[in-house]
């Protein structure tokens, strides 16, 4: 699965690895894998503007849609 389809088109493999200070190789594994490393999901996730979710990532480690956002939208659902 493509880094854009993970972050719903709104990150390039680019713009991963300079938010997460990796190298583009490390995210073309997390494409190979389809999975966000549990130490990166929130930078991505904040990244995105929460569009994309902790939940959406990696329910396995998040798994309310609630989980790792930031107060303000626990508020608003």
């Amino acid at each position: 699965m493509e880094i854009k389809e993970i972050t719903k088109g709104k990150l390039t493999v680019k713009d991963a690895a300079l938010i997460c200070d990796l190298s583009v190789q490390a995210i073309y594994k997390w494409e190979k894998t389809g999975k966000v490393p549990p130490g990166h999901v929130i930078a991505i996730s904040r990244a995105t503007g929460w569009l994309v979710t902790p939940y959406d990532l990696r329910p396995d480690i998040y798994p309310h849609p609630d989980d790792g956002l930031p107060k303000i939208h626990e508020a608003a659902a």
